[in-house]
Formats: C-alpha cells, sequence, structure tokens
C-alpha cells in the first residue's frame, strides 16, 4: 500500500510533475490469436498501458475498448491474502475475475496442478517462498482461458521446467483465439513470439510494425551500440530496402557461385548504416556453386556473401543466420569463428565476401536467411591471443543486418531413413546400442543365432 510520503515523493520515487503525461497519441488494434509485444527503457510507460487495457486505470483522454474475459500477469501475487490458504486465493480471485462457484471449483484441480506445489495448497499464502507463490498466481490467470491476456515480464517465474510450461500454456491460449499484449526486456522472446511490436519511447509511440525492425530501432536508440553479434541485437541507422542504387557488376571472382544461384535481394529488409556499406548479393547453393532453393535433410548448402564498403571500416566481419517461421534463431556462423580474418583495413569502393557452407540437419521446414556485417579494430583483435569470438563480438561496431532473404526449403530425404533425428535440428554424435543377458552380450542376429 502506498503511504503518503510516496505519493509526495519523499525517501521515494519522485512525484510525477504536475500535468505529467504517461501516455499520448497510442493508438493499436490486437486481434483474436494475435501478439502485440511492448518494448521501451523503464518509465516509457509499458505497465501503464498495460494497467489501462487491464481496467485498473482509466485514461484521462480516449478510449480503450475489449471483448471477453481479460486476464493480466502483471504483479503476480500481489492481490493475494496471506491468511488464506492457496486454494482459498484460487476461490477469491476466479471470482474477481467473474467466474462462479461453480465454475472456479471446476477448474480448481487443473490450477492446482499446474501450479504444482503440493500440498501448501492447503496452507496460507504467508507460508509460501516468493516463487511459489508466483506459480500459484500465473496458475490461476493462465488456467481461466482468457480472451485477452496480458503479461508484463511474468515468463521467467520458476525454474526453467515450469518456464517451459508457461511459455506452452500461453501458445495455447493464442492458438485458440486469445490475444496476447507482451510486455518484456527478452528482445529474442519478443522476436519469437510477437506478430507486431509497439515501441514507446517516453509515452509516446516511436514504431508499431515488425518485430525485428522495431528491435532494431529500440537497441539503436537506448545505448546498444557495441552489443552482442546476435541477429535481433544489431544497431546502426536507417532501415532501407536491399538492393537499391541499381546492379552493380561483379569483381572477378574464381571462387564466385553461377549468378542464377544469388537471391533477390528485393524483398529484403536492410538495418544499419546505409552510408558505411551496402549489400552486393547473397548467393544459395550447391556446394559446387549451382543454383538451389530445396535441400534435403543433410544436404550441404553453400552460402555465399557479399558487401561493399562505402566508407573506411576495421577488420570486416561477415555472418549468415537461418531462421524458422517461429522467428528463432536455429543457426548463425560469422567469419571470425570460422577463423578466417580479414584485412585489418577495408578502404571505401573494396569488397569484401564470405564462402560458407553448412550441413543442413535441420527439420523439414522453409527457412529464411540473414546475412550480416560488422567490423573490428585488429589491433584489438591481436592484443589478447586468449579472445575469442564470444568475448570479441562486444568489441565489434555493427554495420548492416540483411533480413528476409531466402527462402531456403528442406525435405525429407530419400532412403530408408527418412526422420534422421527429432526436433528443429541435429546434432553430429554418435551412438551404441549393446544388449545383454545371463548368458553375456547379445549380437544383433539375438540369442542362439
Amino acid at each position: 500500500m502506498m503511504d503518503l510520503a510516496s505519493r509526495l515523493g519523499v525517501g521515494g520515487k519522485p512525484a510525477p510533475p504536475p500535468g505529467f503525461q504517461a501516455l499520448a497519441d497510442i493508438s493499436f488494434e490486437v486481434r483474436p490469436g494475435e501478439v502485440l509485444g511492448v518494448i521501451g527503457e523503464n518509465g516509457s510507460g509499458k505497465t501503464t498501458l498495460l494497467q489501462i487495457v487491464a481496467g485498473i486505470l482509466s485514461p484521462t483522454e480516449g478510449r480503450i475498448s475489449t471483448r471477453g474475459r481479460k486476464a493480466a500477469l502483471l504483479e503476480l501475487g500481489s492481490g493475494f491474502d496471506p491468511e488464506f490458504t492457496g486454494r482459498e486465493n484460487v476461490q477469491i480471485n476466479g471470482a474477481i475475475l467473474g467466474l462462479s462457484d461453480r465454475e472456479i471449483l471446476g477448474r480448481m484441480d487443473e490450477i492446482l496442478e499446474f501450479a504444482d506445489i503440493g500440498d501448501f495448497a492447503d496452507r496460507p499464502v504467508k507460508t509460501y517462498s516468493a516463487g511459489m507463490s508466483l506459480r500459484l498466481a500465473f496458475a490461476v490467470q493462465a488456467c481461466l482461458s482468457p480472451d485477452v491476456l496480458l503479461v508484463d515480464e511474468v515468463l521467467s517465474v520458476g525454474d526453467v521446467f515450469f518456464q517451459l510450461k508457461c511459455h506452452r500454456r500461453i501458445e495455447k491460449l493464442v492458438s485458440r483465439g486469445a490475444a496476447l499484449i507482451l510486455v518484456s526486456h527478452n528482445m529474442a522472446q519478443v522476436e519469437k513470439y510477437c506478430g507486431r511490436v509497439l515501441v514507446l519511447d517516453r509515452g509516446r509511440c516511436d514504431f508499431l510494425g515488425d518485430p525485428n525492425v522495431a528491435v532494431h530501432r529500440y537497441l539503436s536508440r537506448h545505448g546498444a551500440a557495441g552489443g552482442s553479434l546476435v541477429p535481433g541485437s544489431w544497431t546502426g541507422g536507417d532501415e532501407t530496402r536491399a538492393g537499391e542504387g541499381g546492379p552493380e557488376a561483379p569483381l572477378p571472382s574464381p571462387e564466385r557461385p553461377g549468378e542464377d544461384s544469388f537471391l533477390d535481394l528485393s524483398g529484403a529488409t536492410v538495418l544499419g548504416d546505409a552510408a558505411a556499406a551496402r549489400c552486393l548479393g547473397m548467393a544459395l547453393s550447391d556446394p559446387g556453386g549451382r543454383a538451389k532453393r530445396l535441400f534435403e535433410i543433410g544436404e550441404t548448402a553453400r552460402f555465399f556473401l557479399e558487401f561493399e564498403a562505402l566508407s573506411d571500416l576495421d577488420m570486416p566481419v561477415l555472418a549468415v543466420a537461418l531462421v524458422n517461421r517461429h522467428n528463432l534463431t536455429l543457426h548463425f556462423m560469422s567469419s571470425l569463428q570460422c577463423g578466417e580474418h580479414a584485412p585489418s583495413r577495408l578502404a571505401a569502393g573494396s569488397r569484401v565476401s564470405f564462402d560458407y557452407s553448412a550441413r543442413l540437419d535441420l527439420a523439414p521446414d522453409h527457412y529464411l536467411l540473414m546475412a550480416a556485417l560488422g567490423s573490428i579494430p585488429r589491433d584489438r583483435f591481436l592484443a589478447d591471443p586468449r579472445l575469442n569470438s564470444v568475448n570479441l563480438h562486444p568489441e565489434m561496431t555493427q554495420v548492416l543486418k540483411v533480413m528476409n532473404l531466402g527462402p531456403l526449403q528442406v525435405i525429407e530425404r530419400k532412403g530408408e531413413m527418412n526422420h534422421p533425428f527429432l526436433g528443429l535440428c541435429g546434432l553430429a554424435g554418435s551412438g551404441r546400442l549393446r544388449a545383454w543377458g545371463p548368458a553375456g552380450f547379445l549380437d544383433e542376429e539375438g540369442p542362439g543365432e
């Protein structure tokens, strides 16, 4: 409960100045089954926005309209009475959310099973650990089949197993048609789940649209320059379209794949410093350089990237990534990780390429390609031979990121073993199966053969 001192800004957060406006000129619509992400710095208005949608706060201007039952995963556990048991608090919270006693009792077992707090369900909440309270609070909200789900930084509840359960529950709700508004500082989570992302900056809409573009704009404006060399964390300037400026005649190269293997860049998006460099092309081919877009599981694909420096650059680092339909990066490889070290300085007008091949141990599906260019001072790279690609990446200047290249399709391979692995991708390895009984080890022909 907020005391008078807090309200006056004494001994706590300062009170907002007169006429302070937490949000202004915000307008959006979220349809059933859609996930809208909301990102921004602390104090940008994210939680206030969710509280208005949830009905906790009322807007001083404008209007908010929602349909169906709402569930708000905001300050989990804040509405629990510590003197009541977990079961009693479930009943109280269900009633607050508009459920009848019969509906609450009908879902009680599901809620308690999801929370997995055992006998503590019948003990006072004041005896719970913080994690147990959060688990029960999440279970109450997530098991009530809401039509509108509001999530504010709560997908890190509990251990990794419970987190996985939370993610699956939310995915199930969205697949059933629930509208989800997700506030998170986890950019990978935002890019994975969201179809659109709203970027808030001091209470105003800075951007609303493509998740990758939104994350880029947010990180580039809020101190992420020099961040890690990971898709979704690139920094730079303006958004452009790949291939702008007209076709370029390639410089002679005996290693260059066939021209028909180069992808159409007209639909790609480039994020970064368009004045520093530009992407001249990306080829997708078989190992011999022949155009190829359809691969069987386990076949080798060749990726060829080419960039032109428009200004002098430190030692360039090129990278390629494979992204699935859920915006998960399944593979990311840079020239630095391959041990390929370019010249210490790339003069304006020079070109640099990265020729990379990979065995596609991926589940059958369509994939998109991403290409990237960064740079690093060579003296920093040579200063400490113990440095590896992971701790060198934060030292880099991120130049360009080219998204939505492709597509690349992987299909089942012909032959006896159509499914050499389960899951999204395969890992190189080996295994051995042995069987034995009272008489000793059994060979593959079986006993008595």
